[in-house]
């Protein structure tokens, strides 16, 4: 079986949490080998928006910085398409967010190669050998002893997953694994638990939508059989998105 030798692995950082109305202002990307532990590029950029209060105070990125790089002829975009020509997939923790951030706001970057890559989110993809409480990015990191001192920007943030990954003696056997469960059709399905029933439904792997404002979780299933196996599988009602 091949292994995955190389992964880009990206980071934003943004004004808001809705792709659809907020804006990125940093990104960062690192195409590193795995298997000997080595970056072979990276890329850190400030992109211009309007900031506010808010995303100043989580990612220290201030209005004076993003104004600075208004009218800067550099593309931030333009390395990262070269990195993806020698990658096997796009790693991001919680990467449904960078992801939807990156191609809504238009940043499809115009590579067939980039386009191509499937996303692994370290957050709900990669399996972890240690008990954590969250699977925040800093809690992971501390149950693996990397440092986790400068997050909220882009590239440290991308660096501490990097640093971790690092500790994970198969991440290439469960990329390789995650790919392959990737080429199966992808269903999203919503808990219509009751509240009370909250915990049950986050150690089932559901996640909370802060805009939709529901539960959900989304499966992969070869055919039908498997598919109903797993919907039934839950101890709680769930509806499941066409």
């Amino acid at each position: 079986m091949r292994y995955i030798m190389k992964a880009l692995i990206i980071d934003t950082e943004t004004t808001g949490l809705d792709y659809k109305k907020d804006s990125i202002i940093e990104i960062a990307a690192v195409l590193a080998d795995l298997d000997n532990q080595m970056i072979l590029a990276q890329r850190a950029s400030l992109i211009y928006a309007v900031t506010n209060q808010e995303s100043e105070k989580i990612t220290g990125i201030t209005q004076d910085m993003l104004d600075y790089v208004k009218n800067s002829q550099d593309d931030p975009f333009n390395q990262i398409k070269i990195m993806s020509e020698h990658a096997d997939c796009i790693i991001a923790h919680n990467a449904e967010f960078d992801k939807n951030f990156v191609e809504f706001l238009g940043y499809k970057f115009k590579n067939k190669k980039l386009e191509s890559l499937e996303w692994v989110c370290s957050c709900y993809d990669i399996i972890y050998d240690r008990e954590l409480e969250n699977k925040k990015l800093s809690t992971i990191a501390n149950a693996y002893s990397v440092n986790n001192s400068e997050a909220h920007r882009a590239l440290t943030d991308v660096q501490m997953l990097l640093n971790i990954l690092y500790k994970l003696s198969n991440i290439n056997e469960q990329l390789t694994s995650i790919l392959l469960d990737k080429k199966k059709p992808e269903y999203k399905i919503i808990s219509l638990a009751p509240f009370d029933k909250k915990n049950e439904v986050k150690k089932a792997g559901f996640r909370w939508d802060g805009i939709k404002k529901h539960w959900f979780k989304k499966i992969r299933a070869k055919d039908d059989d498997e598919f109903i196996n797993l919907v039934l599988g839950f101890n709680f009602k769930v509806k499941v998105l066409e």
